[in-house]
């Protein structure tokens, strides 16, 4: 894959390194081409005045989906909307969509 994806915004550079790796594993196999688009990390304030911020955001053919990275997650997991799916390495993602 093209290191340099420009359909994949990286906004800021995550501090924790299994965020980083996960979204290193993930854009290695994100498809380079339109209408698949991402960014991540970055913050946004909600209407309470919170700040969020969002691991990665994804608009592929089927929608939008925004996936929330954790660590040591084994397994799957089924919560209401929200799926949680592993990979072969010690990060889960949880996928809202």
């Amino acid at each position: 894959m093209d290191n340099n994806l420009s359909n994949w915004i990286r906004v800021s550079e995550s501090r924790f390194p299994w965020e980083r790796e996960a979204l290193e594993f993930i854009r290695q196999q994100f498809p380079s081409h339109s209408p698949y688009l991402a960014w991540s990390n970055f913050e946004f304030i909600a209407n309470d005045g919170s700040i969020n911020e969002v691991d990665l955001l994804v608009f592929t053919p089927q929608g939008f989906f925004l996936i929330e990275i954790e660590i040591a997650f084994r397994g799957t997991k089924s919560l209401s909307q929200k799926r949680k799916v592993t990979f072969n390495r010690s990060f889960g993602f949880l996928f809202c969509s």
